[in-house]
């Protein structure tokens, strides 16, 4: 979805979810995007706020690529006011 979204997707890490992200695995992911010359990192909004933390005195400077959190929404194509229902009233219709 983010290759079709936003083109090439360089290098990946991952990671258990929940999982605790240290300064250090931080730095190394930022590294490794410089090293692969990235235009950016991008994150999840949830892991975002998991590294919001841990971002603060790493060695962050001008050629350290941006972290970008794409917000991701839902659009319903059909069935809005039955789902919309639902979610209100707990209730299923037609």
């Amino acid at each position: 979805m983010l290759e079709s979204a936003a083109g090439e997707v360089l290098h990946t890490h991952t990671f258990d979810d929940h999982h605790a992200y240290t300064p250090d695995e931080i730095q190394h992911i930022l590294s490794d995007a410089k090293k692969h010359s990235a235009d950016a990192v991008v994150v999840t909004e949830k892991d975002w706020v998991k590294w919001h933390g841990p971002l603060t005195g790493l060695d962050i400077n001008n050629d350290t690529p941006p972290i970008i959190r794409p917000v991701l929404g839902v659009r319903f194509t059909t069935g809005e006011a039955a789902i919309q229902t639902l979610l209100k009233t707990g209730e299923a219709t037609g």
